[in-house]
């Protein structure tokens, strides 16, 4: 799907989702011809960071809840981590 696609789908502006991608929150797309082509999981990606935001954290700190744990380490015990901080 291309940039204006994930838009239309999730909520966020086109703008967000390129500021997103910058600031390691989101992955990098695969480019065809010079465009963004997401999957379908960007979608799911995207909700994500708007919830941590609607609790209350920041875009580095929604970085190091998606990024900053081991793949083994369940997205609950995350969040619990995190939730206890704030």
């Amino acid at each position: 799907m291309t940039i204006g696609d994930l838009s239309r789908h999730t909520g966020v502006p086109a703008s967000t989702i390129r500021f997103w991608e910058r600031a390691g929150v989101l992955p990098m797309p695969l480019r065809i011809s010079g465009q963004r082509r997401y999957p379908k999981e960007a979608e799911h990606r995207v909700h994500l960071v708007r919830l941590a935001q609607d609790c209350g954290f920041t875009l580095e700190e929604t970085g190091l809840l998606l990024n900053g744990f081991s793949p083994t380490t369940p997205p609950s015990r995350r969040w619990q981590r995190f939730a206890a901080a704030k």
